[in-house]
């Protein structure tokens, strides 16, 4: 049994409404002020490449390009939008975009929801429960790179069902947190708090696999903070934590092998390498900018300032949190042992274990704000129950108890109205642009090639918005053979034998410039954000520029060996000279957007 009185249900009935409306108001003002581009200023470039699996697979097998298997993606959400994208619906319809657009805004409204009843459930305080929006690491820290506000998770990616099944978690965690010890161990069943957690545990993990180090860190919290439990209790609290999860995910990474040759997502394996010394100087050049300067006099090859100073908010979504709950986690253990220290802990493990693992495996330029939900919403957990008992030691007198939460209501309206206007007026929408402009361009790839195949380098909206089998050119939603191709400096030769004819990049590299000649198209690639394997290849290919679409510039290569390829006349680009001169900043703009779409040129 709990010690507490259950709060009054009008006080949990307000705070649930007022945290998911406060959730739904951004994005949905932006819709309804500029209908479909509104979507846009959400969705990020990464979910193109789910919707288009969704869209091209059948049954249990799934596929970016529709005929060779992919992995690469985190399952459930994949799973629920394959799930309920019609078959056969034509490329480019709005349809799959809508239901990743809601699907994600419902999940993250109602996460946010159950996390605000859980700090309520702890704290005792509605005030503490608003915490979850905008979140508190964004009160701290995300608000200097407007990163990381709760209404960014509304993303169509993974962060939506993240968010859901997270708070989830702390809901569950909240309606026995205060249980004693002997209590905590001695309910058997479904009114086993372990069991129950154990039960949710594979929805939050297959929503967010990197998310799996919850596993470790709970069980070794229950292992280690209750030592006047026997072990075998403990022994099988932790089962029932673990066993579900570590079944659901044998079955995942088998089936992930039998079907793409991979156990693991082929998208984590192509962004991921030994990427600590990388990720380490680019951590410290955004605390100390010296340092760049430094690099560059003793180094040939040069960092790009604005490019890194672009990854500033990348850096402070990882140390914010881990710095936090690294903290926080030393104070704990000076607290009482009780269900509620062991659960704080583990939170704090996991945050800390996740960071250390993205620092030290996963290249710092892919890290997209959707893949910390789940930590952000902890960050936002611990706060509360570090701030619990402050609100009442604080709103004393005949002013301060109305006053502060009038206060932290204008602070809110405030913060989701900025947000709502960036979404409405202020967002890069050149997906948008792309995605209005693609009856046009396929028509004009067609009188080339009546069926032509595309490799594309971007983040999925050309696979998405035009009719043709494309292939992923960064191997994140690609097969292993296409991985394998990418990593041994032979992506364009893999390509060309699979009968793909044409590069391309949605706003990658915009071609900005007349490239009349085949070595113009060379240099121009030469200098884009391609990796260097890529770039190698150009010189045994001769490339000629066929297309232009005239409102992105995205520009489409015809590619072949050079022992194939028949000489052609040049296709002038559909651009006036007063063009291309506008269009050079956004050249610069794009190409420090790489990384992904969520960089702070794209930002309010």
């Amino acid at each position: 049994m709990t010690n507490a009185s259950p709060i009054p249900l009008p006080q949990r009935a307000l705070l649930f409404l007022v945290s998911v409306v406060s959730v739904a108001y951004p994005p949905v003002y932006s819709v309804l002020r500029i209908g479909a581009r509104g979507y846009f200023s959400y969705v990020r470039g990464d979910a193109f490449l789910y919707l288009t699996i969704a869209r091209n697979s059948r049954g249990a097998f799934f596929t970016l390009d529709g005929s060779t298997p992919t992995n690469g993606f985190h399952p459930l959400w994949q799973y629920y939008l394959a799930a309920l994208t019609p078959r056969g619906i034509a490329a480019g319809s709005m349809a799959p975009l809508q239901l990743a657009f809601w699907s994600s805004l419902v999940c993250v409204a109602l996460g946010a929801g159950l996390a605000a009843l859980a700090i309520q459930r702890c704290t005792r305080s509605t005030l503490l429960g608003l915490l979850v929006v905008p979140g508190v690491y964004y009160m701290l820290a995300g608000s200097i790179f407007a990163s990381q506000p709760i209404w960014e998770l509304v993303s169509g990616m993974e962060s939506g069902v993240s968010t859901l099944f997270g708070g989830a978690l702390l809901f569950l965690f909240a309606q026995q947190y205060d249980l004693a010890p002997q209590a905590l161990f001695a309910a058997r069943g479904l009114r086993s708090p372990f069991l129950r957690i154990g039960l949710l545990l594979p929805f939050v993990v297959l929503s967010r696999l990197d998310d799996v180090f919850l596993l470790p860190t709970l069980a070794a919290a229950v292992a280690l903070c209750f030592p006047e439990q026997s072990w075998r209790a403990r022994m099988l609290a932790v089962i029932m934590l673990t066993l579900p999860t570590a079944a659901a995910l044998g079955i995942y990474v088998s089936w992930n092998h039998a079907y793409a040759g991979t156990f693991l997502p082929i998208s984590g394996m192509a962004k991921g390498s030994f990427a600590l010394g990388a990720n380490l100087y680019i951590m410290a050049a955004a605390l100390f900018a010296p340092l760049v300067d430094l690099k560059n006099a003793i180094s040939v090859k040069q960092t790009d300032a604005v490019v890194l100073y672009n990854a500033g908010h990348r850096v402070a979504q990882l140390l914010g949190p881990s710095v936090f709950c690294g903290v926080y986690g030393l104070l704990l253990l000076r607290r009482p042992q009780s269900w509620r220290r062991a659960f704080s802990l583990a939170l704090c493990g996991y945050t800390v274990l996740k960071v250390g693992y993205n620092v030290a495996c996963v290249n710092l330029w892919h890290q997209g704000g959707w893949y910390f939900a789940l930590s952000m919403l902890t960050v936002s957990f611990l706060a509360a129950l570090l701030l619990e008992g402050w609100p009442a030691r604080l709103l004393r007198g005949p002013v301060l108890p109305w006053a502060t939460p009038v206060v932290y209501a204008g602070y809110l309206l405030l913060a989701a109205t900025h947000y709502a206007g960036w979404g409405a007026f202020i967002s890069d929408r050149t997906e948008y642009d792309y995605m209005q402009a693609r009856d046009s361009t396929a028509a004009a790839l067609r009188k080339l090639d009546r069926q032509p195949k595309l490799i594309a380098f971007d983040d999925g909206i050309t696979a998405y918005a035009l009719p043709f089998p494309t292939l992923h050119g960064f191997a994140f939603a690609g097969d292993l053979a296409t991985f394998r191709a990418l990593r041994s400096g032979q992506l364009l030769h893999h390509a060309y034998a699979r009968g793909y004819r044409i590069l391309t990049s949605a706003y990658y590299f915009p071609a900005t410039e007349p490239l009349t000649t085949p070595d113009a198209a060379r240099r121009f690639l030469g200098h884009s954000m391609l990796e260097a394997d890529v770039k190698r290849e150009f010189d045994q290919f001769d490339l000629r520029l066929v297309y232009v679409e005239p409102t992105t510039h995205a520009p489409f290569f015809a590619f072949a060996p050079r022992a194939a390829t028949q000489p052609a006349a040049p296709v002038p680009l559909p651009l006036n000279g007063a063009q291309a001169a506008a269009s050079k900043a956004q050249l610069k703009k794009l190409e420090a957007s790489f990384l992904d779409t969520q960089t702070a040129v794209r930002r309010p």
